[in-house]
């Protein structure tokens, strides 16, 4: 009979050592002209992406990026503070 996900999880969870995370890459920029917008006239984005390379048979890196960024909330596209962090963990 098949295992289920969760029996599956947890053999993987058993075998998986974590060693290390670090800030691979951070860009961030800010546009001073409008540092004066409100806090009403803005909103607050964020979203991430995930991806992972083999290295080796028993090493995984996975890249984890984060996308802040405050922009005007009647215009997404007109930014005043944008900040991307890229993290990587090693398994």
């Amino acid at each position: 009979m098949a295992d289920s996900i969760q029996e599956r999880f947890a053999k993987l969870n058993t075998n998986l050592v974590f060693h290390s995370i670090r800030l691979y890459k951070l860009e961030a920029n800010f546009d001073d002209e409008k540092i004066n917008v409100s806090m009403e006239e803005s909103k607050v984005f964020i979203d991430k992406n995930a991806y992972y390379q083999i290295i080796a048979d028993n090493h995984v890196r996975v890249f984890q990026e984060f996308f802040f960024k405050v922009a005007l909330q009647n215009n997404p596209d007109d930014v005043l503070i944008r900040i991307n962090p890229v993290y990587i963990l090693d398994f």
